[in-house]
């Protein structure tokens, strides 16, 4: 019986995954970026100029990743 209801809960997380993804993605967003937030907080800015500053922060870095380090992927090298 126990085999069975594995096999759910599998096939049920499968189906939920495309759901669950997003919500798990910003759950650990958040809990990495919070310290960075409050941080930024007790140096009195407000909090939404800290949460703003670090979500345009992470954006900036990973698209200067994608751009340097993936060129080819994005369509930017030249020697091609």
């Amino acid at each position: 019986m126990h085999v069975i209801a594995a096999c759910g809960v599998i096939v049920m997380m499968r189906f939920a995954a495309p759901l669950l993804l997003p919500i798990v993605l910003s759950v650990m967003l958040f809990y990495m970026l919070d310290p960075v937030v409050d941080y930024l907080e007790h140096w009195h800015l407000p909090r939404l100029l800290a949460t703003l500053l670090v979500v345009v922060a992470l954006i900036g870095t990973l698209g200067a990743g994608l751009t340097f380090l993936w060129p080819d992927r994005l369509g930017l090298d030249e020697s091609a």
